[in-house]
């Protein structure tokens, strides 16, 4: 009740920096109101920023990532969770030294296939249990790929 009573004590008009005060108050519905404003504000941006290019450059940044056009269309409208889970998962794995000395290709690759992924509740769940340390592989696109990373370790 103390949480709900101080988002609604907040005064409307405070514009400037408005996402950043709503997001100190531990608000869930407001930290998930901010976290969606501010993912489709990136999407926005991600946007305008490959509009800007002309389709000869985007082909050839396309070709350098390893990343379709259709998949492309994909990454755009999906969300930022990935970033967070992926960093996650490297941490549980005890795969940080080798995901920071691997290539660009894999450190791509791995990216890529977070990013594409639509397995992320099986993955927030597996990382938030202690239980099964292989359960990964059930769900995990990149499960092959870690299994390189540790064998570089």
């Amino acid at each position: 009740m103390f949480e709900a009573n101080k988002c609604m004590a907040m005064d409307a008009d405070a514009g400037h920096g408005l996402i950043e005060r709503l997001s100190q108050f531990g608000c869930t519905l407001v930290r998930r109101v901010v976290d969606g404003v501010r993912e489709w504000l990136e999407r926005r941006r991600r946007i305008r920023e490959l509009a800007r290019l002309d389709r000869r450059d985007l082909d050839r940044i396309l070709g350098e990532i390893g990343c379709s056009r259709d998949e492309l269309a994909i990454l755009i409208r999906s969300s930022a969770a990935p970033r967070p889970l992926l960093g996650q998962m490297i941490l549980r794995l005890g795969l940080e030294r080798a995901f920071m000395h691997a290539g660009q290709q894999m450190t791509r690759e791995i990216e890529l296939r977070c990013s594409l992924c639509s397995n992320h509740r099986q993955c927030v769940h597996w990382l938030r249990t202690r239980g099964d340390d292989e359960g990964y592989r059930r769900f995990c696109p990149n499960a092959g790929n870690f299994d390189l990373l540790a064998l570089q370790s």
